[in-house]
């Protein structure tokens, strides 16, 4: 991600040869704050109920010392007066009225972003490159060449052709006859480039007709949207024919407040405008400006805001845009949340200005500009298509974007950055792609190009891939050229990714959307079944297209609509500094409030994921051992504080209605984003067996008794006295939790679509003693299993399915000496479940032996013993199917140790004319830390193989701490198999190793026969420490899930790329004698190296972070007893973030990390007893900007 910095410097450079560059501020008033105040003083605004009449109103007020000073006609509000300091008194007072329907405080609206600079130029010599080559619409405006927005040939140092297509669009419709109402802080009424464009409007701070700009900032939203165009002068508006109505809602200042915005949104419904602008928002919930936004709604107006602050972009019928810069990033101040409907260029932006001594021109960067352009092609489409509504105009813009970041609509980019051309022409499967100009053709190859997508069963028909929604395998992909030439076709595979084979990229100028068989079509609704197929931006444009039926299967849960979501407080900006040093943070300021990230989570097989709503399998020790305790950490790995509650379940027991349900909830305090949060083990009850944790918005949400109530401390309350000991009450919590819908059982009800927590990672500590040396303590972890890992639901048979890649069964041989395995299986569904539950023996591929648990009520989990029905001397692996969501954790318990690891949920490979198989996973699996002869410690990988049908050729690469490959094995895995591979036993290893291993599922093929795509494998590492070299008696021991690549990246980077942001839960130094180890390997195998960051954060947020670097599949080994940046007894927490990669692949791609925390010692030491636990750090997937944080460059990086 380019810093803004970076760009404006690189404008500047291709500038100075030819103007004169003027630093700029936009006229502010002496006292703004440089932070946002909540509302305005001495106002409030209530409205009454229906039917309540002037009298009892005026009656109401005198008894309070209030007057009204305005009414707001349409929404029906009266703005008080009422005594400065006394706002909230009041709000509190009306509210408890019965005549009133609402009060509230007249919140302040923000026309500014605080990161803002201004740049005017003046005196351009000559275009800086022939803007419209080839194109019949290019404006003859001498700024033009500088629009990259518009039209971007890389003039600016960006990705050519990462703009809107404006020319192109230009060529079908300027935009004449549209009216734009622009809010803001006005118009310049004289400018020339937008004087012959303006219509009256009105002012509504100072409450007559003169709306002329006396900030800046309106006049420079205008001239984006609709300068006028092809004139000589200035720049290129959007739309060329649109109309501007500018409406003053914002002072000199560029503040306002909620009663002046909703009167100005008001005033442009009342005036039939189409399309209205908001260039001001507020950073609290405001009830009249979600009346005033429904009133305009209702009156067929297309609204349009920015998603800086979240209102009114965060109310449904509010078109909500963020930014992007030239290179079709993301700024790192940009707002993100479900809020995000579409993104828009912001960065580095020319437009009009308005100095305070005369009209000029000049650059500047918000998402206030990036909504400004959506105005104007929204001018656009409904000058194209006049009988358009606001809906349909809304509809052309998303569903023609050009899909950026997650394939399918993300928190980021929403449904992708607008295309001009594409909104207009509607991007129906017939229709071609825009005319590329040359060389903006996004080739990977000299001349040549390619393109690539996925097709994917969409349950719910809403064009967004979703967890459980599987890929479709067999799907021919057929790409056109506009005279109808086959360019290229691609089969899809198992997970329904394909790729074409490269072409001339001249081919696809213009291209047709792909033709896939089965049929091209088929309409759908709620009830229909569909497949669906979306490209990615490789080569043509984005499109989508649906294909495919399978009728009368039914669908899953449609996606819950947008709603308005809080949002705390943005952590500031860390500096950049040497590396090694420790970096201090400011205390945080409030200024940008970015939304939760609770959706943008993407999950599989890999590995775990965080999420809102994480399940803790196991709490217990087997048989309640006596000294046994357990204890649970809790880190908030998004972007705004939250907090969270614990639910907890005693032994398994009856289903419904006969279901005990929760025996206890425990809530936390206040996490801010990446600190942790520990439940300790007196608060959790001897007899909990299993547990939920919940994510809750710390958002305040009402006054209730009198008193701001937090959302999550009121969802607390009524969580301790409605849901213990009641199953049915639970149960509907949790399902409007997981749904987004309302919990109705507290007073008022609890809207967890509207206020939603921050994404967190689980740890789970248990510690018990040990059976020869009882004064020590046996320890294990494991980290919690998130929503997105429950696993793919099978829409032809039912059920979901899972894997666990090794159970033992009192197995005798040397390694490891009689362990057992115990099998935790929790439901977290809504209902009661059976259970399967299939083993296969390692040395056994013909036959499997099968076992069945009846019933398992929802949130208990039952504790299975797998000796009775394997036997003893058994090695395996398991795969478990029910038909309800699980969470699968396994125990391996043996002579002082306990080992645990989580089973992997199954995702669903779906083909054509036949059942779906649960296999997809990963072919590449990473392990950061293994040992050989070291100092007692041995290591063990077990590997699976997910296919049922075919064989796995297994290529296992060990390497050094370096990187360096020290010798590699390659085996072969029946189906649904696995393998054990033993360090000391593998020849060319050396002594006294540590290192890290890769292993790779590879393509086959048989003489004679096709070739066989490689199966997917999961893989688990089992860390042992023996006394003494006979390794007959074991002295601790830890376990790990190995890292699995990434599925959402796999197209991008090509296989094996890891992920860029991890969490650790918990980091300790020297803390009750426990001290931490962290392995950080970079598994990018590409020569070049990755800079990463440690941020480090105690439970009052970031402390500072570390620079460090990795080369290709190098290693490093971080032991906190000899980590000089924090002190003796410091229990914190850690997120690791990869910030910049020379090595041929987007920069948030690379790493993996595992956690160790050894008890008592150091790692070489030989104190018997010495209890070692580990887990592997928590993938923050499709996360790519960990909001909250902006990283750092670090020294040596461009």
């Amino acid at each position: 991600m380019r810093n803004s910095s970076v760009a404006r410097k690189a404008l500047i450079t291709c500038l100075v040869a030819l103007t004169l560059l003027i630093t700029f501020s936009l006229a502010l008033a002496q006292g703004q704050a440089s932070s946002p105040k909540e509302f305005g003083q001495g106002e409030v605004l209530v409205k009454f109920k229906e039917g309540v009449s002037k009298e009892a109103i005026a009656s109401l007020l005198a008894s309070r010392g209030l007057s009204v000073k305005k009414h707001l006609k349409g929404i029906e509000v009266d703005l008080l007066a009422v005594p400065p300091g006394g706002e909230w008194d009041a709000v509190r007072a009306l509210e408890a009225d019965p005549a009133v329907e609402y009060a509230e405080p007249n919140y302040l609206v923000y026309g500014y972003e605080p990161f803002e600079e201004t740049l005017a130029v003046e005196g351009l010599a000559k275009p800086l490159a022939e803007g419209g080559a080839g194109l019949s619409a290019a404006p003859g405006d001498p700024y033009y060449p500088y629009q990259w927005s518009l039209n971007n040939v890389g003039q600016t140092g960006g990705t050519i052709d990462a703009d809107m297509d404006a020319p192109e669009a230009w060529n079908l419709n300027r935009g004449w006859e549209v009216t734009i109402a622009m809010i803001g802080t006005g118009v310049d009424l004289t400018h020339p480039d937008l004087d012959g464009k303006i219509v009256p409007g009105y002012d509504f701070v100072n409450d007559d007709g003169d709306p002329s700009d006396d900030n800046g900032r309106g006049t420079f939203q205008a001239g984006i949207a609709a300068a006028e165009s092809n004139n000589g002068e200035g720049v290129a508006g959007v739309s060329w024919g649109a109309r501007i109505m500018p409406l003053k809602a914002l002072g000199s200042s560029a503040i306002g407040t909620v009663s002046s915005l909703s009167a100005a949104i008001v005033y442009a419904a009342d005036q039939g405008v189409p399309i209205i602008y908001i260039g001001g928002a507020a950073t609290s919930y405001s009830q009249a400006l979600r009346d005033a936004v429904d009133y305009a709604y209702a009156r067929d107006s297309l609204l349009i805001a920015p998603t800086y602050y979240p209102y009114p972009a965060a109310f449904p019928h509010v078109l909500g845009v963020a930014a992007t810069d030239h290179n079709d990033d993301r700024p790192g101040w940009t707002g993100d949340g479900p809020y995000v409907d579409v993104s828009a260029p912001g960065v580095e932006i020319i437009s009009t200005l308005w100095q305070g001594t005369g009209w000029s021109y000049g650059t500047s960067s918000s998402t206030r500009a990036a909504a400004a352009h959506v105005a104007g092609v929204a001018a656009l489409v409904l000058s194209a298509h006049p009988d358009y509504s606001a809906d349909q105009v809304e509809q052309a813009i998303e569903q023609s974007a050009d899909d950026l970041g997650l394939p399918g609509r993300d928190d980021y980019y929403g449904y992708g950055r607008v295309n001009a051309y594409r909104a207009l022409t509607g991007a129906s499967e017939d229709e071609a792609c825009p005319p590329a100009q040359g060389s903006a053709l996004l080739a990977d190859r000299e001349g040549e190009g390619r393109m690539g997508g996925y097709v994917w069963d969409d349950f719910n028909c809403n064009g967004i891939r979703e967890s459980g929604e599987p890929g479709l395998a067999g799907a021919l992909i057929t790409v056109y050229a506009a005279d109808g030439e086959v360019l290229a076709t691609a089969v899809s595979g198992p997970d329904g990714i394909y790729f074409t084979p490269y072409f001339s990229a001249e081919k696809c100028t213009p291209c047709r959307v792909v033709e896939t068989n089965p049929p091209d079509y088929i309409s759908c609704t709620p009830d229909e079944y569909r497949y669906y197929a979306r490209e990615f931006n490789i080569l043509c444009h984005t499109i989508y297209q649906d294909f495919g039926d399978r009728s009368g299967i039914p669908t899953s849960t449609p996606t819950p609509t947008r709603t308005a979501t809080p949002t705390p407080t943005k952590t500031p900006t860390p500096t950049a500094t040497p590396t090694g040093t420790l970096v201090p943070t400011e205390t945080p300021t409030p200024t940008n409030t970015p939304t939760p990230t609770a959706t943008v989570v993407i999950a599989g097989p890999w590995g775990v994921s965080p999420g809102n709503r994480i399940q803790l399998p196991v709490l217990n020790w087997i048989g309640d051992r006596p000294g046994a305790e357990t204890w649970i950490e809790v880190q908030n790995v998004g972007a705004t504080n939250t907090k969270v509650a614990l639910v907890l379940w005693g032994e398994a027991g009856y289903c419904p209605p006969q279901a005990v349900g929760p025996i206890k909830v425990e809530c936390s305090g206040l996490l801010k984003p990446g600190s942790a949060w520990v439940f300790k083990g007196n608060q959790l009850p001897a007899t909990a067996k299993s547990g939920i944790v919940y994510s809750l918005s710390s958002e305040q949400f009402g006054v209730l008794d009198g008193v701001q109530d937090i959302f999550a401390d009121f969802v607390c309350e009524n969580l301790f006295e409605l849901v213990v000991e009641d199953h049915d009450e639970w149960r509907r919590f949790d399902k409007a939790f997981r749904e987004g819908l309302v919990w109705t059982a507290p007073t008022p009800d609890a809207d967890f679509g509207t206020f939603i927590g921050s994404p967190v990672a689980v740890e789970v500590n248990r510690k018990g003693p040990a059976d020869d040396h009882p004064v020590y303590d046996v320890n294990g972890a494991y980290t919690g299993v998130s929503e997105f890992m429950e696993g793919a639901y099978d829409p032809w048979f039912g059920g979901y399915a899972y894997y666990t890649p090794l159970i033992y069964a009192t197995y005798p041989d040397d390694p490891p000496k009689d362990f057992t395995s115990w099998i935790y299986i929790q439901n977290s569904g809504n209902e009661c479940t059976s259970v399967e539950i299939w083993f296969q023996e390692q040395d056994d591929c013909l036959e499997t032996r099968v076992a069945d648990i009846p019933a398992l009520a929802p949130g208990e989990t039952y504790q299975f013993d797998p000796n009775p029905v394997v036997g003893s001397d058994f090695r395996g692996s398991a795969w478990i199917r029910a038909s309800q969501p699980l969470g699968i954790v396994v125990d391996h318990v043996g002579r002082d140790v306990l080992m645990t690891y989580r089973g992997f949920p199954a995702q669903l490979q779906s083909s054509i004319d036949a059942p779906p198989e649960f296999s997809p996973g990963s072919t590449v699996n990473y392990g950061p830390l293994i040992y050989r002869e070291f100092n007692g410690w041995d290591s063990i990988i077990h590997v699976q193989n997910l296919s049922s049908v075919v064989n796995a050729q297994v290529k296992v690469y060990f390497l050094d701490e370096g990187g360096d490959i020290i010798t590699t094995l390659v085996e072969w895995i029946c189906p649904r198999g696995s393998k054990t591979f033993y360090l000391p036993v593998i020849n060319n290893l050396p002594g006294h190793y540590v290192g890290s291993v890769r292993v790779e599922s590879q393509n086959w093929w048989a003489p004679g026969g096709p070739s066989v795509d490689a199966p997917y494998i999961l893989s688990v590492a089992d860390l042992i420490r023996y006394e003494g070299p006979a390794r007959t008696q074991t002295l601790e021991a830890l376990s790990y899930n190995l890292f699995g690549e990434p599925e959402v990246f796999r197209w991008q980077a090509g296989d094996g790329m890891g992920t860029g942001l991890i969490g650790i839960p918990s980091i300790l130094k020297d803390s009750d004698g426990v001290t931490s180890e962290i392995a950080i390997q970079n598994v990018n195998p590409n020569p070049g190296y990755t800079d990463f960051v440690i941020y480090v954060y105690d439970q009052n947020g970031l402390l500072g972070y570390v620079c460090e670097k990795l080369n290709e599949k190098q290693v490093e080994y971080i032991n906190l007893d000899t980590w000089g940046y924090v002190s003796p007894g410091f229990t914190g927490s850690w997120v690791i973030e990869a910030i910049y990669t020379n090595q041929g692949v987007a920069t948030n791609y690379g790493l993996a990390a595992v956690a160790i925390e050894r008890v008592g010692t150091v790692l070489s030491s030989d104190i018997p007893g010495d209890e070692s636990k580990g887990y592997e750090g928590v993938p923050i997937i499709g996360a790519f900007d960990f909001e909250g944080l902006q990283p750092p460059v670090c020294p040596g990086q461009p």
